[in-house]
């Protein structure tokens, strides 16, 4: 059955349709109710970008994530251009191509606040000679996940490490294989809690944690 456009009077002989539109003015009509501009948060420190609750690295999948859940509709990212996204979205199934400005509000990631804030959880204490200190030193930097350290501190008989998550300290201690003296001291209230600070002490004499790290 023959359609004819209600805003241009055109009819489904000529053009292609969409619903009850031409496609010219349906995607008119369509790109009208698209918003102009984005809003990311993005950090100052690392680049970061935040998607819903998290913080993950910038990369094509996170910005389509982040522009789709700005606009509510599925976007396809080409290319960025000066703080421009250039792509496609889709209404109703059709593919229209379009561009969004990128509004990048400069924050700090949870991270790098808490890193401002020097905030940290655990010392991790490592004693014993210089190379062989050194050597789990590395270990250390090299397994560590899901955290920081927030400073490295030569001291007379070793190496100190500031690390941001106490729980990270404990699963690297185990993956390594170190034996460890532990202490805690009352540092503040958090979160309507007490809040301590734990201090791992490790001599870095025996040769099981590279054993157990091979």
């Amino acid at each position: 059955m023959e359609k004819i456009c209600p805003i241009c009077g055109r009819s489904s002989k000529e053009v292609e349709f969409v619903g009850e539109f031409c496609k010219d003015c349906y995607l008119k009509y369509s790109k009208q109710n698209i918003p102009n501009y984005v809003e990311i948060k993005k950090c100052k420190k690392c680049g970061k970008i935040k998607v819903g609750k998290e913080w993950f690295d910038e990369t094509k999948e996170k910005l389509e994530e982040v522009i789709s859940k700005g606009i509510k509709l599925k976007f396809e990212l080409k290319e960025v251009k000066n703080d421009t996204a250039f792509g496609f979205v889709f209404i109703d199934n059709t593919k229209i191509e379009t561009s969004i400005k990128l509004k990048f509000i400069k924050t700090l990631c949870d991270e790098d606040f808490l890193k401002t804030s020097r905030y940290y959880e655990a010392k991790l204490q490592l004693r014993g000679s210089a190379d062989k200190v050194e050597q789990i030193a590395q270990m250390i930097e090299k397994n560590l996940q899901n955290t920081y350290i927030l400073e490295k501190r030569k001291e007379k008989n070793g190496v100190d490490l500031l690390i941001g998550s106490r729980g990270e300290v404990e699963k690297i201690i185990k993956k390594i294989g170190l034996q460890a003296q532990r202490t805690f001291s009352l540092v503040g209230m958090k979160n309507g809690k007490r809040f301590y600070r734990a201090t791992y002490i490790v001599r870095c004499g025996d040769d099981k944690a590279q054993d157990n790290n091979n």
